[in-house]
């Protein structure tokens, strides 16, 4: 096997490795939001990257932020307030800032029992958040989970809340080292 196949083989293994994986946590509050709009007679949601991205960088700046109450019937207090800084996550998930306004995002803090996914959804559904839970105009999620606090980001299918990436060149520009390294691969005789 020649270097240049070996070092691509390399390249492609830790391009693998290195992609991050949902967190089960993450993965089974989606699916109880989901559960919970299929028993509501509402249509479940589907997956969001962009949301999901959004949800766990907002999730990772509020991580260090005291959470002093969970949601309950009312909200953590001071969340909104707290988090200020759209701009960031939105940049490096790669939403325009601009054009995306129809989704929503909604944070909430467990200072307790944070691992327990009924107890968080059934805090979300019994909360304000749950008008937003049960909206039909919502399509599609993502969330987002770091230390007590749980971020869920809800998209519509509107051009305004869809959570569209404008960076679908950066993905394929991502792509170039491996097609080059597959193509030289391939190119050089054996």
């Amino acid at each position: 096997m020649s270097a240049v196949l070996r070092y691509c083989l390399l390249l492609l293994v830790l391009l693998f490795l290195t992609h991050p994986l949902k967190s089960d946590d993450e993965n089974k509050l989606f699916n109880a939001i989901n559960n919970y709009r299929v028993t509501s007679n509402v249509p479940a949601l589907i997956k969001n990257k962009n949301a999901e991205c959004l949800a766990d960088e907002i999730a990772e700046q509020l991580e260090d932020q005291p959470c002093i109450a969970p949601i309950g019937v009312k909200a953590a207090p001071a969340v909104e307030t707290q988090f200020s800084n759209y701009p960031k996550p939105m940049t490096k998930c790669g939403l325009n800032l601009t054009s995306t306004r129809d989704g929503l995002i909604m944070p909430a803090c467990f200072p307790d029992d944070h691992d327990d996914t009924s107890m968080v959804i059934s805090s979300f559904v019994s909360s304000r958040y749950s008008r937003f839970l049960n909206a039909t105009n919502f399509t599609g999620a993502g969330v987002g989970k770091e230390g007590d606090w749980v971020v869920v980001v809800l998209s519509t299918s509107t051009p305004m809340g869809n959570f569209e990436s404008n960076n679908a060149v950066v993905a394929i520009i991502g792509l170039i080292p491996v097609l080059l390294c597959l193509f030289v691969a391939f190119a050089l005789p054996s």
